[in-house]
Protein backbone atom coordinates (compact mmCIF):
# COMPACT_ATOMS: atom_id res chain seq x y z
CA UNK A 1 0.00 0.00 0.00
CA UNK A 2 1.23 3.39 -0.72
CA UNK A 3 0.02 6.67 1.61
CA UNK A 4 -0.26 10.06 0.90
CA UNK A 5 2.36 12.35 1.93
CA UNK A 6 1.96 15.83 3.30
CA UNK A 7 1.12 17.14 -0.42
CA UNK A 8 -1.69 14.77 -0.50
CA UNK A 9 -2.63 13.64 2.63
CA UNK A 10 -5.83 12.01 1.92
CA UNK A 11 -4.16 9.67 -1.07
CA UNK A 12 -3.74 6.21 -0.80
CA UNK A 13 -2.90 3.10 -3.14
CA UNK A 14 -2.70 -0.61 -3.60
CA UNK A 15 0.15 -1.87 -5.68
CA UNK A 16 -0.05 -5.39 -7.41
CA UNK A 17 3.15 -6.08 -9.82
CA UNK A 18 3.05 -8.99 -12.36
CA UNK A 19 5.99 -10.24 -14.20
CA UNK A 20 4.99 -10.10 -18.14
CA UNK A 21 8.86 -11.49 -19.57
CA UNK A 22 9.40 -8.55 -21.03
CA UNK A 23 9.19 -6.18 -17.60
CA UNK A 24 6.55 -5.56 -14.76
CA UNK A 25 3.40 -4.18 -15.14
CA UNK A 26 2.55 -2.41 -11.73
CA UNK A 27 -0.88 -1.21 -11.20
CA UNK A 28 -2.12 0.92 -9.03
CA UNK A 29 -5.56 1.29 -7.31
CA UNK A 30 -5.67 5.19 -6.28
CA UNK A 31 -8.32 6.65 -4.16
CA UNK A 32 -8.23 10.95 -2.18
CA UNK A 33 -5.43 12.12 -5.16
CA UNK A 34 -6.79 14.90 -6.79
CA UNK A 35 -6.44 15.13 -10.78
CA UNK A 36 -3.26 16.99 -12.10
CA UNK A 37 -3.62 20.23 -13.15
CA UNK A 38 -3.88 20.86 -17.02
CA UNK A 39 -0.44 22.33 -16.72
CA UNK A 40 0.69 19.10 -14.86
CA UNK A 41 0.99 15.31 -14.23
CA UNK A 42 2.00 12.60 -11.84
CA UNK A 43 5.61 10.38 -12.51
CA UNK A 44 6.02 7.34 -10.92
CA UNK A 45 9.33 5.67 -9.82
CA UNK A 46 10.75 2.29 -8.46
CA UNK A 47 13.65 2.56 -5.95
CA UNK A 48 16.26 0.55 -4.65
CA UNK A 49 17.99 0.34 -0.86
CA UNK A 50 20.89 2.15 -2.41
CA UNK A 51 18.94 4.75 -3.63
CA UNK A 52 18.61 4.70 -7.29
CA UNK A 53 15.32 5.16 -8.87
CA UNK A 54 14.49 4.60 -12.06
CA UNK A 55 10.64 6.48 -14.07
CA UNK A 56 7.85 4.04 -14.45
CA UNK A 57 5.74 6.15 -16.22
CA UNK A 58 3.27 8.96 -15.88
CA UNK A 59 -0.38 9.50 -15.21
CA UNK A 60 -2.66 12.42 -14.82
CA UNK A 61 -6.20 11.03 -13.19
CA UNK A 62 -8.16 13.89 -15.15
CA UNK A 63 -10.67 11.16 -16.61
CA UNK A 64 -11.86 10.08 -13.03
CA UNK A 65 -9.96 6.65 -13.42
CA UNK A 66 -8.42 5.82 -10.52
CA UNK A 67 -7.04 2.70 -11.65
CA UNK A 68 -3.11 3.33 -13.52
CA UNK A 69 -0.85 1.15 -14.85
CA UNK A 70 3.19 1.64 -14.85
CA UNK A 71 6.05 -0.05 -16.60
CA UNK A 72 9.23 -1.00 -15.36
CA UNK A 73 12.19 -2.56 -17.43
CA UNK A 74 14.54 -2.80 -13.93
CA UNK A 75 13.58 -5.84 -11.29
CA UNK A 76 11.65 -5.05 -8.94
CA UNK A 77 13.26 -7.60 -6.62
CA UNK A 78 15.84 -4.93 -6.11
CA UNK A 79 13.54 -2.02 -6.87
CA UNK A 80 11.17 -2.53 -3.83
CA UNK A 81 10.09 1.08 -2.99
CA UNK A 82 7.75 3.59 -5.57
CA UNK A 83 7.22 6.66 -4.76
CA UNK A 84 4.62 9.08 -7.01
CA UNK A 85 5.37 12.92 -7.59
CA UNK A 86 2.99 15.87 -8.95
CA UNK A 87 5.02 17.39 -11.22
CA UNK A 88 4.31 20.84 -12.76
CA UNK A 89 5.68 22.86 -16.06
CA UNK A 90 8.79 23.22 -13.98
CA UNK A 91 9.39 19.83 -13.68
CA UNK A 92 9.90 19.93 -10.29
CA UNK A 93 7.92 17.32 -8.39
CA UNK A 94 6.70 16.84 -4.93
CA UNK A 95 6.20 13.29 -3.86
CA UNK A 96 2.05 12.55 -2.96
CA UNK A 97 2.49 8.87 -2.48
CA UNK A 98 5.41 6.63 -1.26
CA UNK A 99 5.74 3.12 -0.10
CA UNK A 100 7.04 -0.61 -0.46
CA UNK A 101 6.08 -3.23 -2.10
CA UNK A 102 6.40 -7.10 -2.42
CA UNK A 103 7.84 -8.23 -6.04
CA UNK A 104 6.05 -10.47 -8.03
Amino acid sequence: TLTGTEHAPDAVATVEAFDRGAGFSIVLDVAGLSPAPDDGYYEGWVGSVDGDEVGVGTFHMRGGDDTVVLWSGVDLAVYTTLVVRAVGPDGVGDTVLSGAFVAP
